[in-house]
């Protein structure tokens, strides 16, 4: 049921699609295919006239209601079947949780969940059947296999939108990681080696005489030929 009580979603035929009634009298107002998807999951959004779902194969899906249509669909956000949903009251935060194990929290600003922006919480040894957050938005109580139910202080404000900021900081740090990978290559990687310049034709000269005097059969290895040879090669 959406926050204003007029509307009720539900699954379409074989959860293939989205169907939004009128409350007053069960009238179908308008139904929307999933784009091939199978839906699990329906929830209003807190504030806009919008209805997020979760497909079972852990994508989230926005529909504008006003337009009708799709109009986002996201990436897989989890490894595994994702069992419960919950957003924060401004909309800006999303917890999803699942068969996997794991619970996340997304920041998820304005173009929908974004790994860089996923906090997880570790805890439960298995499958989590439901999350949600506490009425003062500062606590998330998930309940799952195992332990049973934890209760989870968050660090962060959810009513403030902090997306912005956080890829701000994160393509920050991409970009030192970045600097720093370049500089490294650039250090391992050895100057060229540039070919040695061809020789003068005066020492060309100088070592073809001196090949052809230490060849000679009267060739005294003790005796001063540096000079001999020299004064040939230099002289030409």
């Amino acid at each position: 049921i959406s926050p204003s009580g007029r509307m009720l979603a539900s699954l379409g035929v074989g959860s293939a699609s989205v169907v939004v009634f009128n409350t007053e009298n069960m009238d179908k107002m308008l139904e929307v295919g999933a784009n091939g998807r199978t839906l699990k999951l329906l929830q209003f959004a807190p504030l806009t006239n919008e209805l997020f779902a979760i497909t079972h194969d852990c994508r989230l899906h926005r529909y504008d209601l006003d337009a009708g249509e799709l109009a986002y669909e996201s990436i897989g956000l989890h490894l595994d079947t994702i069992n419960s949903m919950d957003w924060s009251e401004n909309g800006k935060f999303l917890l999803t949780a699942g068969h996997d194990g794991l619970l996340k929290m997304w920041a998820v600003g304005s173009n929908g969940p974004n790994p860089k922006r996923c906090q997880s919480f570790i805890g439960h040894p298995s499958t989590i059947t439901r999350a949600l957050f506490s009425p003062d938005k500062k606590q998330v109580v998930s309940v799952g296999a195992g332990y049973g139910i934890l209760v989870w202080d968050l660090l962060v404000d959810t009513n403030e939108d902090i997306s912005e900021f956080v890829d701000r900081l994160i393509d920050a740090r991409i970009a030192e990681q970045q600097r720093q990978e370049y500089q490294s290559e650039r250090s391992e990687t050895p100057p060229p080696q540039l070919p040695a310049p061809p020789a003068s034709r005066a020492v060309s000269s100088l070592l073809e005489s001196f090949r052809d005097r230490i060849q000679a059969p009267d060739w005294d290895s003790e005796s001063d030929i540096g000079g001999d040879i020299l004064e040939k090669g230099l002289g030409g």
